[in-house]
């Protein structure tokens, strides 16, 4: 992993894996994440060992309290600090790991620059066939009747409902955090 794809940011110690998808964020930035949605932000997929808490369950205080959860991420900064601390000072005594690191920024730099070259020419290409390719064109046409019929069919079905069995229950995420 390079970043982080909650805040884009560079990897770095205070990167944790998602179990089951493995897929590695900042650990204040996953759990930020988690208090909106349950699902890993890359795969959509909800982690194993994941809990969805309900309302009864958060009644019961099953919930961990905030502060608690600060303390962690506090606690964890502070470990990330302390290594950050050391692995600098161990560059600064072996030059050749000291080259090595700034050998390693560059070529990530660079990578960078040619993935961003990458996107912005895929972007423009796609861009490009999106509004002059004909067969696309045909396509958007028949997604749209699509749609408006899905509309009608949808509003139809669900005044149905409604008229038989009353308003449907509303429905809220609940935050969910990693065990």
């Amino acid at each position: 992993m390079e970043e982080c794809s909650v805040c884009l940011g560079p990897a770095d110690s205070s990167t944790v894996s998602l179990p089951g998808c493995g897929h590695s964020f900042h650990l204040p930035c996953i759990l930020t994440w988690t208090q909106r949605d349950s699902r890993c932000p890359v795969c959509r997929r909800v982690p194993e060992g994941v809990r969805v808490l309900t309302p009864s369950s958060a009644e019961q205080g099953s919930l961990p309290r905030v502060a608690d959860l600060e303390e962690r991420i506090d606690h964890h900064r502070a470990e990330c600090r302390r290594y950050n601390a050391r692995r600098r000072r161990v560059l600064h005594q072996q030059p050749h790991l000291l080259a090595c690191s700034q050998k390693l920024v560059g070529v990530r730099r660079s990578m960078r620059r040619v993935v961003d070259d990458a996107q912005r020419s895929y972007d423009s290409k796609c861009r490009e066939v999106w509004t002059r390719d004909p067969e696309v064109q045909l396509h958007k046409g028949t997604l749209r009747n699509l749609r408006r019929r899905e509309l009608r069919l949808e509003a139809k079905l669900d005044g149905g409902l409604e008229e038989l069995l009353g308003p449907p229950p509303v429905t809220t995420l609940h935050e969910l955090l990693l065990d």
